[in-house]
């Protein structure tokens, strides 16, 4: 395997976590795929980070971590319209665990 993986790189040029994530993402897809509430949540939400799957948490969770979020995108001066907060939620909670 040492000669399959050196230095965190799998094939040459391509970082291992990049393989990792690609994976973990396209094994599980978002809910509600191509639709313009998935594609504002994937947009938003990957500004700072990855996206976490919306079965991630519970809805009342969500609703802690979008405070949290709503916070940090304020502190980057990142624009984060009420109606973009309300969509994100609703579909959040339709997807929700």
């Amino acid at each position: 395997m040492s000669g399959i993986i050196r230095n965190g790189f799998l094939l040459p040029g391509i970082p291992l976590f990049a393989l990792v994530l690609a994976a973990a993402c396209s094994g599980n897809p978002l809910p509600e795929a191509g639709s313009a509430d998935e594609r504002l949540y994937r947009a938003k939400c990957t500004t700072c980070h990855s996206w976490p799957h919306p079965q991630r948490h519970t809805a009342e969770e969500w609703d802690h971590y979008l405070k949290v979020m709503e916070g940090h995108m304020e502190k980057k001066n990142i624009a984060f319209t009420e109606s973009e907060k309300e969509t994100i939620r609703n579909y959040l909670h339709r997807n929700a665990r």
